[in-house]
């Protein structure tokens, strides 16, 4: 949202409500999505998240209420910055390093791209 948005007590209620939402879709990723030492689950949700947050910013501009839910309480926290960090620094330490380039990449190319495929997509035309 634009940084003029006052943070009013329902914008706030509406990200921590998308934020309970965001949490829950994250843990089922986790639970669904097998691991064998890569970050599978994070990748999925991270990726997910990234084209459905580019496909949902065209069109909920200026939908303040719509925004603090959608994008910033369930994409903001279905998708963190921060278990990409911590799964990089884990694959890391155990010397992985192959794993940690072809996450990064995978993660961040593949994020960017899918943001802009749907920011794309979401244009109202």
């Amino acid at each position: 949202m634009p940084n003029s948005v006052k943070p009013t007590s329902l914008l706030v209620s509406l990200v921590v409500a998308g934020g309970v939402a965001g949490s829950a879709i994250r843990v089922a990723f986790f639970e669904l999505i097998p691991s064998d030492g890569f970050p599978w689950p994070t990748v999925a949700i991270n990726l997910l998240g990234a084209g459905l947050i580019g496909l949902l910013l065209p069109r909920l501009r200026g939908r303040h209420h719509h925004m603090a839910l959608a994008v910033l309480g369930v994409g903001g926290t279905a998708t963190t910055f921060s278990t990409l960090t911590l799964d990089t620094v884990t694959l890391l330490e155990v010397g992985r390093y192959t794993a940690v380039l072809g996450y990064l990449t995978l993660s961040l190319v593949g994020g960017f791209l899918l943001a802009a495929l749907g920011l794309r997509m979401g244009r109202v035309r």
